[in-house]
């Protein structure tokens, strides 16, 4: 194996709540997508539009939803290893 071409330093778990939030948010914005292209109607066009637009949103959307997850925790364990006081260096 040439240098530089092995697995990651470190690996980004990754948690059915993940999956949870994806499907959800691809779902309700592939809805709305297919809203704004379609007419709403409970017909089968409608419905394959829909699921067409939350199966594209869940594809682009992964990285970026597991980005924020990422950035949250970060920032957790961030809060729990700092001072309360933030910028306070000295006395008043």
């Amino acid at each position: 194996m040439a240098k530089g071409q092995g697995p990651p330093e470190e690996e980004l778990p990754i948690y059915p709540r993940d999956f949870l939030v994806l499907a959800v948010v691809s779902l309700v914005f592939g809805v709305a997508l297919a809203a704004l292209l379609r007419p709403i109607e409970p017909y089968s066009q409608f419905v394959f539009t829909a699921f067409s637009g939350a199966v594209l949103l869940a594809f682009f959307l992964f990285v970026p939803v597991m980005a924020v997850r990422l950035f949250l925790e970060e920032r957790a364990s961030e809060d729990e290893t700092s001072p309360t006081d933030r910028g306070n260096t000295g006395p008043e």
